[in-house]
């Protein structure tokens, strides 16, 4: 990762990785802001799908019983969306490396004007709306997201730790801001409050935008007819010539070798968290209410590692230096893993040994299940932080790359736990309330860990192919085996799914909500 354009400085032969100059850059303040504010802006995109996807399903017209699919259908989408963001970057890194600058104004150019599409197409169509629309723009804003991100974490290295505080700031803010528009939207009795709740949330996101694009480009300028080298040097672009062809890809090989410590950290401990949260723990174990105030207070504990690594590195004694000499004590951060697969276990276990003391404990007592799962998020989030913090001080010729390289495979590893764990969830509420029929009762136990795997793996599998549709609606709404009744004032999109527009398709009013008129029947 780098300050400036992919600017880093070269851990490898300095004491304790800090870089000199970092102490005196007078855009040193700029830069921080800049990297603030880029995380809280480009995550409003996931906020928009997420935590505001019950006032989206009320504004096109989808029935509240829908809204688990409808936001696994969104959350699916983003992730696959966001994951080629990450590979298309990966693929530029590797195949150019140097020329940032253009890219970078570029997609945070280009992210403001989809927060403003999405203001266009979250206002059209009528009272239904265009939700296939939404779905697609999302998506591509969600493409955006993980390419801004993955060339933030790139350029930004020296100041990584004010992007990675920007992730649990962004979630509280969001949480605030929802919770003062509907109360003030109550208090003075106004209207259409899923509607303007979004509006106003992408404005703001406009204008963070914005906001970041004055911090942003003046605070890593580069000047013109200059590139960047791996060891964060503007050098003629003539120069650049030993980072080409096999002997390139030897030094991004041994610079992740050197990294491998902090990128499987990383990786394995934040790319596994939603295997196993909030699925399984809290919502599975307890329900959802007691789950909704677990979920909660993991809200607020869960930006405690990154203010904590903040005020770290802000003293010079963080995690962003060599792990070398007296600072191996970070390769001590593998404990916090190993607590948290611990956790893990607790989890299944509590769904398959029911009758175990420590399940009993966890099933019937929020406050025990509260504290393991504050603790596994805690966990993931320690091992994120630390990983995140030391991946490009640990030396070599490309250390930039190997924070490509590491965003790439976390991606990955979240999209693959989020569809695993979303597949274990499902197979096991298929059998959980019928006990005395057990599917794996009587096998042993790893036939029947092949059982449970081979199954959360098919349902995995076929969750993958519904990131693309051309009718969202009809995907929702309509099952094979039941027998859906809408009528013409809440129309599925099957004329023209993708847009819809009543230019091109118009159907005969239905007089009355009662009428069969002009009913669309589905089997």
């Amino acid at each position: 990762m780098a300050s400036r354009d992919g600017v880093s400085s070269d851990s490898g032969g300095q004491q304790g990785g800090v870089n000199p100059k970092a102490k005196t850059d007078p855009k040193k303040g700029l830069k921080d802001a800049a990297a603030f504010f880029i995380g809280i802006a480009m995550f409003q995109v996931f906020y928009i799908t997420l935590s505001s996807g019950k006032f989206t399903l009320e504004r096109f017209k989808i029935p509240p019983s829908h809204i688990s699919i409808y936001i696994n259908r969104m959350v699916i989408s983003y992730r696959i969306f966001s994951f080629l963001g990450v590979f298309a970057v990966l693929i530029y890194d590797l195949g150019y490396g140097q020329h940032f600058g253009p890219v970078r104004r570029c997609l945070l150019l280009l992210l403001a004007f989809f927060y403003f599409v999405i203001i266009l197409v979250y206002h059209i169509g009528g009272e239904q709306g265009y939700v296939t629309l939404f779905y697609w723009v999302i998506a591509i804003s969600a493409f955006l997201v993980g390419s801004s991100y993955t060339l933030a974490a790139k350029i930004a290295s020296d100041n990584i730790q004010y992007l990675l505080v920007s992730l649990p700031i962004s979630k509280v803010l969001t949480f605030f801001y929802q919770l003062g528009f509907l109360t003030i939207w109550e208090y003075f009795g106004l209207s259409d409050t899923y509607y303007w709740m979004v509006v106003w949330q992408a404005i703001i996101a406009i204008f963070l935008c914005a906001l970041t694009a004055c911090l942003w480009i003046p605070g890593f300028e580069v000047e013109e007819g200059s590139q960047l080298s791996e060891k964060g040097e503007n050098k003629p672009e003539s120069t650049e010539k030993d980072d080409e062809g096999p002997h390139n890809a030897y030094n991004i090989f041994d610079s992740c070798m050197r990294a491998i410590s902090p990128v499987l950290m990383s990786t394995l401990g934040f790319g596994l968290q939603n295997a196993f949260y909030p699925g399984v723990s809290p919502y599975k174990l307890t329900g959802i209410d007691q789950g909704f105030k677990i979920t909660m207070v993991i809200l607020f504990t869960s930006g405690i590692p990154s203010l904590v690594n903040l005020g770290l590195t802000s003293k010079g004694i963080g995690p962003n230096r060599p792990w070398t000499g007296g600072d191996r004590i970070w390769h001590g951060a593998w404990l916090f893993f190993c607590i948290q697969v611990i956790c893990a276990i607790i989890f299944v276990c509590g769904l398959h040994y029911p009758g175990w003391p420590l399940s009993r404990a966890i099933r019937s007592d929020a406050r025990i299940l509260g504290l393991v799962t504050v603790i596994y998020d805690l966990c993931l989030q320690i091992t994120y932080v630390i990983g995140t913090s030391g991946i490009t001080k640990q030396g070599g010729k490309s250390p930039l790359k190997v924070s490509t390289v590491r965003i790439f495979t976390l991606t990955f590893a979240q999209i693959s736990a989020a569809f695993i764990g979303d597949g274990y969830v499902k197979i096991y509420s298929k059998h959980e309330n019928n006990r005395n029929n057990w599917p794996t009762a009587h096998y042993s136990v790893l036939r029947a860990f092949w059982f449970w795997t081979w199954n959360t793996t098919k349902i995995a599998l076929s969750n993958v192919g519904k990131a693309f549709t051309i009718d969202l609606r009809k995907d929702i709404l309509v099952k094979k085996e039941h027998l859906f009744i809408v009528y013409d004032d809440a129309p599925p999109e099957d004329d023209d799914p993708l847009l819809d527009l009543p230019f091109i398709h118009k159907k005969e009013e239905s007089p009355d909500n009662h009428s069969f008129k002009g009913a669309h029947i589905f089997h």
